[in-house]
C-alpha cells in the first residue's frame, strides 16, 4: 500500500502522457506506423497492469524475501558508511520512520 500511495499516481500520469502521445501514430494512414502506435499503447497498458498488479503480488509472496534481504543489506551498508543510526519499523506497517531532528533545531509547525 505504501508503494501505491507513493508511485501509482505517477505511473498513471506517465502512462497517460506517453500513451496519448504515441497513440497519435495509430491515426496514421501508413500501415507500419499505425501498427507501431497500437503496439506501443498496448505495451504501455500491459506494463502498467504488470507494475500495479503483478509486481506487488510477487513481492508479497516468497520471492519478496529475496528482494527485501538485498535492499536491507544495501541500506545497512549505507547507514554504516554514513555513521547513522538505524531505524527499525514493522515491515508490515504503512508507518514511515520518524525524521531525525537535532535538539535545538526543531521548528514549530503550524497547521492551518
Amino acid at each position: 500500500m505504501l508503494a501505491y500511495k507513493g508511485c501509482a499516481r505517477a505511473m498513471y500520469q506517465s502512462w497517460g502522457v506517453i500513451g496519448i502521445g504515441l497513440s497519435v501514430f495509430s491515426l496514421s494512414p501508413f500501415g507500419p506506423t499505425q501498427r507501431f502506435g497500437y503496439m506501443m499503447l498496448s505495451m504501455l497498458t500491459i506494463a502498467l497492469v504488470g507494475n500495479l498488479v503483478l509486481m506487488p503480488a510477487l513481492l508479497s509472496g516468497p520471492l519478496g524475501a529475496v528482494f527485501s534481504w538485498s535492499v536491507l543489506r544495501i541500506e545497512r551498508k549505507k547507514a554504516d558508511r554514513e555513521g547513522r543510526r538505524r531505524v527499525k519499523t514493522d515491515p508490515g506497517s504503512d508507518a514511515l520512520p520518524s525524521p531525525h531532528v537535532v535538539p535545538g533545531q526543531a521548528k514549530q509547525v503550524v497547521h492551518a
